[in-house]
């Protein structure tokens, strides 16, 4: 799908599209359902029709060379942009009531995509570092889909504290990180960094992917974790997710 569907019901849609097309793809295959091998890179095929280079050997290593080798989790139910914040912002010890000033530094590529400033919608909020930041503040789990409403984005609480927040760009930051400061109503400032790609021990991983999970499906995500322990050496996933 299209960037410009950021903080529509389209982005997750597009997402979804793709992921059910996969499904009913692989389906059919193990059903029998038989096509063009060479829809991809042959004569009117993908290439050819969508100006690609149509190059005949693109898929000689599938199976053995991978474009992709490591996987990464979105542990709140927002933006991957703002995650490094949310991190950062959440490991500090600090009240919302003693908040002056919060600011947040980020690779200047985010300010078009999750920094909406004034969110009016549950899914506008899901791309603005000043909701998301308040919310963390006031111990909003940014983890629940649930947490992002309309009714959040226009609550009181949220809507001052979030006046609060300035977001500032520094390209000599990784696209992955963020840098925190909050300056408390008696002068003090505390400060936070966090990378997205920095190790995080496995336990944490998992605390935080289960309570996700939990948010999401209930009960049933007890279920599925055992069941793919089951099935998979835990020791293996474990040290799959670093």
């Amino acid at each position: 799908g299209l960037k410009s569907q950021f903080g529509t019901m389209g982005k997750p849609l597009n997402a979804g599209l793709a992921a059910e097309c996969g499904v009913i793809a692989t389906d059919l295959a193990a059903r029998g359902f038989v096509s063009n091998p060479s829809a991809l890179d042959g004569p009117q095929g993908f290439g050819p029709t969508h100006h690609g280079e149509a190059d005949a050997t693109a898929f000689e290593t599938l199976g053995t060379g991978w474009m992709m080798e490591t996987v990464s989790h979105k542990l709140h139910a927002c933006c991957h942009g703002l995650h490094a914040m949310i991190e950062a912002l959440g490991s500090l010890e600090v009240a919302a009531d003693d908040v002056a000033e919060v600011i947040i530094e980020t690779h200047p590529r985010w300010f078009s995509v999750c920094n909406i400033q004034t969110p009016a919608t549950g899914l506008e909020s899901k791309f603005s570092y000043t909701q998301t930041a308040a919310m963390t503040l006031l111990g909003v789990d940014t983890s629940v889909i649930e947490n992002f409403s309309d009714a959040l984005a226009n609550d009181a609480s949220l809507v001052a504290l979030r006046g609060a927040v300035n977001v500032v760009a520094d390209e000599t930051l990784a696209e992955t990180a963020a840098h925190v400061a909050v300056t408390t109503k008696d002068s003090r400032r505390i400060d936070a960094r966090h990378d997205l790609n920095a190790p995080m021990p496995s336990e944490i991983k998992w605390q935080k992917l289960r309570r996700k999970g939990r948010a999401l499906v209930g009960d049933l995500e007890e279920q599925l974790y055992n069941a793919t322990a089951r099935r998979v050496n835990a020791d293996a996933l474990r040290d799959l997710m670093g």
